[in-house]
């Protein structure tokens, strides 16, 4: 019997939204001196900078991983990405306050081109052929 849909989105998505919470609970208590509508401008932009990149990345090419590994995993390369694009963004003579833009239109492009490719649904179907007894 298959899984619904609801139970297959809400089993992904309950180890982020604990995450959530205990960072924003962590937040509060750093900046307790601050605005939480800073706190929550902080949140988002940990969210777009740290997280999001990489859990897309981990996505595509972890797919028989667990979420709490691709959430690690994701961390890890969101920061590496960020990192190493920021210095040859840097190094190029780009201003900082361009980074995000540049950055997010770079991440949308590959996205697109990996789709129109066939590179992502090629993964996906190497992955069924792998689970699949012999």
């Amino acid at each position: 019997m298959k899984e619904s849909v609801f139970n297959r989105i809400y089993k992904n998505i309950k180890p982020w939204i604990y995450f959530s919470i205990v960072f924003l609970i962590a937040l509060y208590i750093s900046f307790y001196k601050e605005n939480f509508s800073n706190i929550i401008r902080i949140f988002f932009a940990f969210l777009v900078l740290g997280i999001i990149p990489g859990c897309i990345l981990s996505k595509l090419f972890f797919e028989s991983l667990d979420t709490l590994t691709k959430m690690i995993l994701g961390f890890c390369l969101s920061f590496c990405i960020v990192g190493i694009f920021g210095y040859y963004l840097g190094l190029m003579g780009l201003h900082l306050k361009y980074f995000v833009y540049v950055y997010y239109a770079v991440m949308l492009l590959g996205l697109f081109i990996s789709k129109k490719s066939g590179f992502v649904k090629n993964q996906q179907d190497k992955t069924n052929q792998d689970s699949q007894p012999k």
